[in-house]
Formats: C-alpha cells, structure tokens, sequence
C-alpha cells in the first residue's frame, strides 16, 4: 500500500477529482455525433482550398444567391477539417474537436488552480463554466476559438500580475486565429479590456490595487498594435473586419437563428447566467473585496455578449471562473482526507474505461440512446443522397436547411442548395420564402415555381406542413423515403 501512495498519481483526492472532470468531459465529447450544420460545408470549401490553391470569394453551392460575394473567412478551419476527415473519416474529426476542448479546459483548470491555490475551487469553477457552454461543443470551427480564447487569456492575465509569460505569442495567437474562426474579434475584446483595465487602476484614488509600470504598459500596448497587424495575414487583408461585424449585426442571424438569439428567451439558461452573475457579486461584497477595473471589464464585455446571444454564454463561462476563484482566493484548502490510493486508481480506471468506450470506434458496444449511436447524426441524409445520386435526381433542391451543408459537399455540382447554415449569406426575403415553403402555407407553390425546384429533399418532422400538401399535389411525385433519417423525396412531374 506504501508503495502504491508513493507512486500512484491519484493517491490525493485532488488528482482525483481533477482527472475525473478532464476524464468525464472527454466522455462526454466523444461519443457526440457529428450534427448537420456547421461542419459539411466548411469540409466542401477546405477541399476546394486544397484542390484550388485560393480561397473562394462567392457563392458557389446555391441557386438563390449564385455568385454573391462571400468572404470565406474560416478557411484554415475548413482545410484542417478536410485533411482529418480524408485522413480518419468522421471518427477522427471527432476525437480532434474532442482533445482540443479537452485541452482548452484543462488550460481553464489549470490556471484557475494557480490563481486560487485550491484545486477544489478550481475543479468547481471549471464545471461552472462548463456548465455554461453546454450546447457549445460541436463539431466546428469555433472549437479552435474555444483553446486560442483560454490561451490568450492566460498570456494576459499572468502579465497582468507580474508573472512570467510569453506576451509575444499574443500577435501569433490573433494571427493564427483570424484565420480559424470569427469569434478572433473576443480576442482584440481580452486585449482591449486589459490594456483599458490596467490603464484605469493609475487613476484610482489612492491606488487601492497593484498598478503595472509603464514600461509593461507600453509592452502590453505594443502586442495589441502587432496583434491587429497580425490579423491582416488572411485573405482579404482588413475586409476580414468589415465581415465579422457585418456577422455579429446581421439581423437575419438573430432572427431566424436559435443560438443567436438573446439568452432571456431561454429560462434555464438565463437562471444559470444570471445566478453565476449575482453570486459572483455577493462574493465581492460579502468578501469585501476591492473589484479590479480590468476584472470587471472582462467580465461586463463578456457578460453583455452573452445577454445578446446564447452561443456567446461560452465566453463569459471562460471568463466568471478565474474571475470567481480570484474572489473566492484566501482560504486555506482543507486538508485531503485519508488517501486511498487503490479505490482513487479503481475510481479513475473506471472512468478511463467509460472513455474507452465513448470513442467513435468502440461506443457501438454500449447500449447507448438512438441519437448517439453513430459518428454521423441520426437525421444526417446519408442514404437519401445516396437514392438521389442512383436516380439521377440534380438541379435545383429544395430542403431542411440544416441539410443543406451535408447536400453541398455529397453532391455538389450536380445540386444546388436553396439554403445552407452560412446564415450571412442569404438575406431575409430568401430566409422568408424558405419558412413559407417549409411550413407548406399558401403560395408555397408559386414560390417553387419562382425558383424552378426541380427536387423536394424534405424533412418529415419540421416540414410536415408542406409533406402533407406536397402528398397531395398533381405537380410533384414521390420518389423515395427514409424513416431512419426522417426524409423524403419528391421530383417535379
């Protein structure tokens, strides 16, 4: 027993707990299938990158907006996603997205523990923000953003407090990440808010907080300058800008887009945000703890984002844990009880093996419900594009949106999409003509015939209204149907 506490890692009950969240988060990330939107028209534009050698500046995939300008800004993203997905199929892309956010919270962890010099607390503070992400760890680009937001943050907060750290990556990050995916912009957002932050403390009264020398102020300001220039090393040089605030305002975005609309119109949500908002708080006043400018501008930016739209509860998750260990910082962490290094190694065998056995390869063995079961989504149209492609069924397609990417890289040229998630893309009259068809409502045939739909690759749970008119219709003829993925077809007489 002497011998196993002196080499066993999890002889303390703290190595326990923080390789039993890391383990149970894995779990969790890899036996998710790869969803529809979001990731198979990003694998069709890596392959163009790749087969092309430039990135494309239009619309290529459909027939309402044909060679409208596009800025395709998350090029890098959709190539590194190409690569894996040729290199291990959909299994691989899985375990990829999987070990970068396993990788991005335990950077979350770790810096958390340093800040409070308690693991318990840190442990804690990490499943908070996870907690609220949940939703926000599927297949797609936006998992590079997750790892580069921890790493900059941890650069600058360390600097911040006279530590050592590598402030010179902070430019290569931004590079890198312009790049990647559009959420660079909560990047300048950590630079912005710490330079103003650290700014502000000088003019306090009294200098109540630790204030940084002007010489690592001029080299914070420094990495801010190179950073912005670092982000014109993409493509369209500083039209990147232009296109990610034209993103964040678009008003068809947050209107007809579940996640880009306002955290209050879900309850569960809102409690989780606000309570973690007010508690953090009470544990400055109870506390009494002087609030840090550069602290709460993070956490105001972050907070107001959140409040705009849901997927951004994922950044101020990132950024109300440090800042709550920081609050709760001081106490002694009780000691460890008795350690039990055979039942903690036991423990952590288990969940090893429940990671075993969450992988793309193995989980078929675990009786595990319908919807995660494959690597693919269960309403992902496999087979349907598949009897498309035997039938010889091309042209003009009209479908669920969500399919649209999964249609684009199956059997694209041959078949142009009416809709697809690059949301920016299409404006609102399209985004309305695509609603009025789905639901089947009066003049939903005028506007096929406006488009001159040639298919009907429908969806039999969200476009029932327009299956059932369509069953009916002397215009349109079945074609094929398939329960499993939810789908049927129809073809113009």
């Amino acid at each position: 027993m002497s011998a196993l506490r002196r080499f066993s890692p999890f002889s303390s009950m703290r190595a326990l707990w923080v390789a039993v969240l890391l383990l149970l988060l894995l779990a969790a990330l890899l036996v998710q299938p790869i969803y529809q939107p979001d990731f198979w028209w990003h694998v069709q534009m890596g392959e163009l990158v790749l087969a092309e050698g430039r990135v494309p500046q239009a619309d290529l995939f459909s027939y309402t907006v044909p060679g409208r300008p596009f800025l395709y800004q998350s090029w890098l993203a959709g190539v590194v996603m190409a690569l894996s997905y040729h290199a291990g199929g959909a299994a691989l892309v899985i375990v990829g997205n999987a070990l970068l956010l396993l990788a991005a919270y335990a950077l979350l962890l770790w810096h958390c523990r340093v800040e409070g010099q308690n693991t318990r607390l840190a442990v804690a503070a990490t499943l908070l923000a996870l907690v609220v992400a949940a939703g926000n760890w599927a297949v797609r680009p936006q998992t590079f953003s997750v790892l580069l937001f921890v790493a900059l943050y941890s650069i600058l907060d360390r600097y911040r407090q006279g530590k050592r750290s590598p402030l010179w990556a902070a430019p290569l990050i931004l590079g890198l990440w312009a790049n990647l995916h559009g959420a660079f912009i909560t990047g300048f957002l950590l630079l912005g808010a710490t330079l103003a932050g650290e700014v502000l403390k000088r003019w306090l009264p009294g200098r109540p907080l630790p204030v940084m020398s002007w010489r690592r102020l001029g080299w914070l300001a420094l990495a801010a300058v190179l950073s912005a220039a670092a982000i014109l090393a993409n493509p369209v040089g500083p039209g990147i800008l232009r296109y990610v605030l034209t993103i964040w305002g678009n008003p068809a975005i947050r209107g007809f887009i579940a996640e880009w609309k306002p955290t209050g119109t879900e309850m569960g949500t809102s409690l989780i945000f606000l309570g973690s908002l007010v508690g953090y708080l009470l544990v400055l006043v109870l506390r009494r703890r002087y609030p840090d400018p550069t602290d709460l501008l993070l956490l105001l930016a972050t907070a107001w984002l959140a409040l705009g739209g849901v997927r951004n509860l994922l950044w101020y998750g990132l950024i109300i844990a440090p800042l709550l260990v920081r609050a709760l910082a001081g106490r002694e962490e009780p000691p460890d009880p008795l350690p039990n290094p055979v039942l903690n190694t036991l423990v952590v065998a288990l969940v090893a093996a429940i990671v075993l056995l969450s992988t793309p390869w193995l989980k078929g063995l675990v009786p595990l419900p319908a919807n995660l079961r494959g690597t693919l989504a269960a309403d992902t149209p496999v087979a349907t594009c598949t009897a498309l492609r035997e039938r010889g069924l091309n042209g003009r397609v009209f479908h669920q949106m969500e399919s649209g990417g999964y249609l684009v890289w199956r059997l694209w040229p041959e078949v142009q999409v009416f809709i697809d998630s690059r949301i920016e893309l299409y404006p609102g009259g399209v985004w309305e003509d695509y609603l009025q068809i789905s639901a089947g409502r009066p003049g939903y045939q005028e506007l096929l015939d406006r488009y001159e739909v040639q298919v009907l690759v429908l969806n039999r749970s969200f476009q029932g209204g327009l299956v059932a008119q369509v069953r009916e219709s002397p215009v349109w003829e079945w074609v094929y149907e398939n329960a499993q993925e939810d789908t049927v077809v129809f073809h113009r007489r």
